[in-house]
């Protein structure tokens, strides 16, 4: 399977649904992008040692609709130069936002890696060591959000063996360097990598 292929991936399963399922709480900060819907953050990732690697954004939430049971965001995509990778974007895509990374390095993946913002254990503000994020089996994908004009947010992204599409290859584990505040649901993340063939629902379901 293809990177632009898994991107594209919109098809939602029963399957899906179920790995989805979670809860969370509604957090101040949507509320209050609702009232002010063009407010705009730009968005720092410094991304030490990771030199043209692809950051894409992403927000998919659930609604109440039976027949568009989830609303989906693609956002733009930023290459790392210098170390950062930089966007500017409507605050209220940041809430359930996921990052997706594609490395130089990466080989014939089976799925696009996603940034982990939170490992299981981990609390908002802890440092997460590379060995900590090794061991790690559940992981949150979906960063809480914000309202403020400029956040910077650090990343390690580092080269690790994966499953491919055909046997072993090269791929990627990326986590932010400091715990975000996040939201459900928990993935299975396979020490510490968190991959996805399809985007990741944020938050409550409608």
């Amino acid at each position: 399977m293809n990177r632009t292929a898994i991107r594209s991936g919109l098809a939602f399963t029963a399957a899906v649904a179920g790995l989805y399922a979670g809860t969370a709480v509604l957090p101040v900060a949507d509320a209050a992008t609702a009232s002010a819907p063009h407010h705009r953050t730009t968005l720092t990732f410094e991304v030490p040692d990771c030199e043209g690697c692809e950051l894409s954004l992403v927000q998919a939430r659930w609604t109440d609709s039976k027949k568009h049971p989830v609303r989906v965001w693609d956002g733009p995509r930023a290459v790392v130069d210098d170390g950062t990778a930089t966007f500017t974007v409507r605050s209220r895509h940041t809430w359930g936002m996921s990052v997706q990374v594609d490395a130089p390095w990466d080989g014939q993946l089976a799925a696009v890696t996603s940034v982990a913002f939170r490992y299981a254990g981990h609390g908002v503000g802890d440092e997460v060591a590379f060995t900590d994020a090794r061991h790690a089996r559940r992981a949150s994908a979906c960063w809480e959000g914000t309202r403020r004009d400029e956040v910077t947010i650090p990343l390690t992204v580092r080269k690790v063996r994966v499953d491919g599409v055909r046997g072993s290859v090269d791929g990627s584990i990326a986590y932010a360097t400091t715990t975000e505040s996040w939201l459900q649901p928990m993935r299975r993340a396979y020490r510490g990598v968190l991959a996805s063939q399809d985007v990741n629902v944020c938050g409550p379901r409608g």
